[in-house]
């Protein structure tokens, strides 16, 4: 079951008042963790720099070869798809 943050949160304050210190900042903790999977979030901005470089020093070739890789492992990344399209 998903708690919503306000659950989380009056969960780990219950821990709280209760002694239970680890079981309150795990809850806690809980609420930092991404909320999105590692395929919807986009790829890390050295590798859109990388891609960006390849596109404009005209490397297409090169730049759709990446940007086909990185739309299977990031396939909600717009800013790949454009250089994909672009590239083209």
């Amino acid at each position: 079951m998903k708690l919503s943050v306000n659950q989380t949160l009056l969960k780990a304050k219950s821990h709280g008042r209760k002694g239970e210190i680890e079981e309150a900042q795990k809850g806690l903790a809980d609420l930092n963790k991404p909320k999105q999977p590692a395929a919807t979030q986009g790829p890390p901005q050295d590798i859109v720099n990388q891609l960006t470089n390849l596109y404009n020093q005209g490397k297409l070739v090169v730049a759709v070869e990446q940007a086909q890789a990185l739309t299977e492992q990031y396939p909600e990344a717009f800013f790949v798809w454009n250089i994909l399209g672009a590239a083209h």
